[in-house]
């Protein structure tokens, strides 16, 4: 009974998740939805006005080019074309629905590989797959196209990767079957890395996990054994590596213009070198190093966090250390045709054991690491949601979960739901979906020349692309009336400047000997 109601919960969150996506939530989260991948494409596929980030510089470009237009040109060139059909027109709504489709898609593989998991680990899936599901930052995060959703993604495919093949028999490696995992493995790698280098934080567990698993399953006393049990594994990892890192760097080039000048362009390397220049740093913020631990763990995952660290401390307070490390890296099975039933059980229960522990270091590590850089936000770490719901759903979700943690779960992701996915600057959307329908009725029904000028105050930076306006020429009405956009983005500026800024623009349409010009304060 309890298992049929946690799949129908899971199944009537999956509809609100396809929802919530075709008819987008109005929260702006962070800026880095729109300029890390829609307002890139959407300017070069519609020929409409954007706004390049600065990660995105032809001289010194911090960010791949691949995954925007996989995640978000496909869908706008999909929609470019059914639009040219008549099937569904360009406006500011089918832009954000197309740059969110993709994302909604791949949160399903999320889904798909915690129940995956949970199966190999012969463990109800259902209580995990409700915590995934009804989680805001699934619901919220997860149907975003940021950079982090991808790297969430990419990362629950490796831990799958790492785990099937922790649980194949020994020798796995020299199958056809083990090759493509570890080839996948390290195709899913690289392109983690091209997406954002701090992938590496989140594939170190289970790399290492998986490592040290294949050293468990043979008699490994030497170096020499490890270098032997783990080549053709390794082997097959390189051939995924090596051809996907040659693909981004070409792609990138080539889109750079570094090919043009007989260059390469190693974006990656571009991200870390920024990075790790404090004074880069400083003006996107710098917090203490205790902030994803304190702040940004409990903020995005509530009780899920509270019962995180009261497994840690309860752990940190029991453990004797010593039998705990001596036990866990002299534990070694010799895997061979003579073992017996019983030390074949013994074995499946260890791998079993070695599996838990890669997810749950998964859920901690990746936040220690990341704990290390100054800059510190709350999607930085929404990867770990993934392990977090496998290992610890079960206090939630389940005959046995405290009632209160139930209830404290489904009022802090409403509480999340509305904040992030509505209220968090839900301004910006509606605004840009008006001007958007305004600008072009407006454009169309004037005859004389019109300059329009729009200044964004105290507000996040706006996607101009939202508002459909072409950047190769001057909007042409029916009349052949030639109309400008002009977008100022005054960010936190003071009302002194806005003044200044607005006395400018007038003064500009003065001297032109502008006779119609219109002026708007967004704020």
């Amino acid at each position: 009974m309890a298992a049929r109601v946690d799949r129908i919960l899971w199944l009537l969150f999956v509809f609100v998740r396809i929802i919530w996506t075709i008819w987008p939530q109005t929260g702006y989260i962070h800026p880095d939805e729109f300029f890390q991948a829609p307002e890139v494409t959407a300017g070069k596929i519609y020929g409409i006005l954007s706004s390049t980030p600065w990660e995105f510089n032809e001289t010194f470009p911090v960010r791949s080019v691949v995954f925007p237009y996989l995640m978000t040109g496909l869908p706008f060139s999909l929609l470019k074309l059914i639009s040219e059909y008549r099937i569904a027109i360009i406006s500011t709504q089918n832009l954000i629905v197309a740059a969110r489709i993709l994302f909604c898609f791949f949160s399903f593989v999320i889904d798909f590989v915690v129940w995956r998991i949970c199966l190999l680990l012969s463990k109800d899936p259902w209580s995990p797959l409700c915590v995934l599901g009804t989680s805001y930052v699934t619901l919220v995060f997860y149907t975003r196209p940021f950079s982090n959703t991808t790297e969430s993604f990419l990362f629950a495919v490796l831990l799958l990767l790492v785990i099937s093949e922790n649980c194949s028999a020994p020798g796995s490696l020299k199958t056809k079957e083990g090759v493509l995992k570890m080839l996948a493995s390290g195709v899913v790698l690289t392109a983690g890395f091209w997406n954002r280098p701090t992938f590496l934080s989140f594939a170190f567990v289970p790399l290492v996990g998986w490592l040290y698993c294949v050293c468990s399953k043979k008699n490994v006393k030497t170096i020499k054994d490890v270098v032997c049990s783990t080549a053709p594994g390794f082997l097959a990892f390189c051939l995924g590596v090596i051809p996907t890192a040659a693909l981004f760097v070409l792609c990138d080039s080539f889109y750079f213009g570094f090919l043009a000048k007989k260059k390469l362009v190693f974006t990656p390397l571009n991200f870390l070198m920024y990075n790790l220049d404090s004074e880069s740093l400083k003006d996107h913020g710098i917090h203490p190093r205790i902030t994803h631990f304190f702040v940004n763990f409990p903020l995005l995952f509530g009780p899920l966090a509270f019962v995180c660290f009261c497994f840690v401390m309860y752990q940190l307070c029991r453990q004797d250390y010593g039998d705990l490390f001596r036990n866990f890296f002299s534990r070694v099975y010799v895997c061979g045709k003579n073992e017996t039933k019983k030390e074949k059980v013994a074995m499946s229960s260890y791998i079993r054991n070695i599996n838990y522990t890669i997810l749950g270091l998964s859920g901690i590590v990746p936040v220690c690491m990341l704990s290390i850089m100054p800059h510190q936000e709350p999607r930085f770490i929404i990867p770990v949601l993934t392990p977090l719901s496998i290992i610890f759903a079960h206090m939630i979700y389940s005959r046995a979960a405290f009632k209160i943690l139930k209830v404290l779960w489904v009022l802090w992701n409403v509480a999340g739901c509305i904040v992030f996915g509505i209220l968090h600057h839900g301004g910006m959307y509606p605004c840009m979906s008006h001007l958007q329908m305004y600008l072009a009725t407006d454009a169309n029904s004037t005859v004389m020349p019109t300059t329009y000028n729009i200044v964004f105050f105290h507000t996040y930076m706006p996607p101009q692309h939202l508002l459909i306006w072409s950047k190769y020429k001057k909007e042409k009405n029916k009349n052949s009336g030639m109309h400008a956009l002009a977008v100022y983005d005054m960010a936190g500026a003071s009302n002194g400047v806005l003044l200044d800024k607005m006395s400018n623009i007038l003064k500009e349409q003065t001297e032109k000997k502008s006779k119609n010009g219109q002026s708007y304060v967004v704020s």
